[in-house]
């Protein structure tokens, strides 16, 4: 073999030793990947180290990497136990020492009665089933011998069935506010001695849904005046969709806004992921909707009025993905560093969290803006050392493609650096979604959007969703005029937390 065949040989394969060894990288990449998204826990926490001793380096890093630090002696004071609710029901009993035993042991007198000494401990009541029977007086003609007037009982909120307004606020309460499903509560109130079945309790919830659009109706014309709207969307399963596979995805989609003051959350259920519902759902608004990067929002950009924002949430999960992909070799790392750089935006955001919002403004052009000037500068420098096809490259080359929508924030003291509003709204469906697993039908789905909405949006003002639903599902049985509607609203409804018959006592407020 000549010197030129032998010199080509061996470039030949340099080159497939160069690709087998970028393929076993990418593979071990996957595995390490796959392993922790299936055992590692799923906290974004990050511990950064600095790569070089001119690395930005907040206080909170230098902790993690176990700096050093003179603690003074104290006292440790004792940790004070949870407050007990002040409007629960309290039972006073009185313990006493026998009168023949009332006599000082060393001197022979009796004694004399001091300050009592209270201990409070908490009795756990098991739910009570009541059955309410209203009984209606008949009146009838003596002379034509028939009924000619019935004294009508209260409005039921489902005619004909045995619910009530405590029962529906119960099951609803349990199913979207804590994750409950159906066929678990059915089992619970057998053993109250309850005997209800998850399609009897699903078709109830339909019509509690129904007796809710109003409300949700309110919040729709509401919303289109928040400054601001944060959106995002989460799959669910639906079995029976026209034209779709019982195993295909569907999809919740979610607005949250805030208008003076009264938060609002809004879901709202389509079968497709398309480009076309948010375009619906944001049809005449006007103002920010901040969401993540997914393309099917790319379409809002060109509506009139509306200024698009991403999230620096995202951001930051490609670069938690990277330097889980590197595992121990990412310490230090490019990965490492953006994290760090990331979380020095987030802390200036906690420095201004309660001020004002020109103050929050001038104090991000202070802090925050020559920050992600120099960020963008060392990304697209880091950029350059790294091969394309690596997890670190792709969450560099995310951020940079976006850069535009996320410098937004600091120039508008009314936003917010990510689309947490939106996820932590979609959080609790989530949840529930692993227990419940999917609805059976469109209108279950569209009913699953309103009674979380609903729910969601009491929640947003501090509110107990079970006394909130108790309170509009007894007073929308009754309602008449859109006047009785919007009395309803969250933040109309505070003076109506005495009005409940069965909770006189208890607070809406949780």
């Amino acid at each position: 073999m000549s010197d030129v065949a032998i010199i080509s040989e061996n470039r030949k394969l340099r080159e497939e030793n160069a690709q087998l060894k970028h393929d076993v990288h990418q593979l071990e990449v996957m595995l390490r990947l796959k392993h922790m998204t299936q055992f590692a826990p799923s906290s974004e926490r990050h511990v950064a180290t600095p790569l070089f001793p001119g690395a930005p380096q907040t206080a909170a890093s230098a902790e993690d990497q176990g700096a050093k630090q003179e603690i003074k002696a104290h006292l440790r004071r004792k940790k004070k136990r949870s407050p007990i609710p002040t409007d629960a029901i309290k039972e006073v009993i009185p313990h006493d020492i026998p009168e023949e035993e009332r006599v000082c042991p060393v001197h022979g007198v009796d004694l004399s009665r001091g300050a009592d000494r209270k201990t409070q401990r908490v009795e756990w009541i098991p739910a009570v089933v009541k059955v309410i029977e209203h009984v209606s007086a008949t009146y009838c003609c003596p002379i034509c011998d028939r009924t000619v007037k019935i004294a009508e009982p209260p409005a039921s909120p489902i005619p004909g069935s045995i619910a009530t307004p405590s029962l529906l606020s119960q099951i609803a309460a349990s199913k979207f506010a804590d994750g409950l499903p159906l066929y678990r509560q059915e089992k619970i109130l057998e053993r109250a001695g309850i005997s209800l079945t998850r399609t009897t309790m699903a078709t109830w919830m339909g019509r509690v849904a129904t007796l809710l659009t109003p409300l949700c109706n309110l919040f729709s014309d509401l919303l289109l005046q928040s400054p601001v709207l944060f959106v995002d969307e989460t799959h669910l399963q639906v079995l029976k969709v026209p034209d779709k596979a019982a195993t295909s995805k569907s999809y919740l989609w979610v607005r949250v806004g805030n208008v003076d003051g009264k938060k609002i959350v809004l879901f709202h259920f389509d079968p497709t992921r398309s480009s076309d519902v948010p375009v619906a759902l944001l049809e005449g608004y006007r103002g920010f909707v901040t969401t993540d990067d997914y393309s099917g929002y790319n379409r809002i950009e060109k509506m009139p009025g509306i200024r698009r924002v991403q999230c620096w949430m995202h951001v930051r999960r490609y670069f938690t993905k990277a330097l889980k992909a590197l595992g121990k070799h990412g310490r230090g790392g490019i990965a490492d560093q953006a994290l760090l750089r990331i979380r020095e935006l987030y802390a200036i955001e906690r420095e201004c969290a309660d001020f004002d919002v020109e103050a929050r403004r001038s104090h991000r052009l202070e802090f925050a803006k020559p920050k992600l000037d120099d960020l963008r500068e060392w990304l697209e420098l880091a950029r350059g050392d790294l091969p394309p096809t690596s997890a670190t490259a792709k969450a560099i080359t995310h951020a940079l493609s976006i850069w535009h929508y996320l410098v937004i924030y600091p120039e508008h003291g009314h936003l917010l650096m990510d689309n947490g509003p939106a996820e932590n709204a979609i959080r609790p469906v989530a949840v529930g979604r692993k227990n419940f697993l999917f609805c059976d039908s469109v209108e279950g789905a569209e009913a699953t959007a309103t009674l979380y909405s609903v729910i969601e949006t009491a929640k947003a003002h501090g509110f107990d969703p079970f006394k909130y639903l108790y309170i509009v599902i007894e007073r929308l049985t009754a309602a008449r005029t859109i006047e009785d509607v919007e009395a309803l609203l969250p933040w109309n409804i505070r003076h109506l937390a005495s009005a409940t018959q069965s909770e006189p006592q208890n607070t809406l407020v949780s």
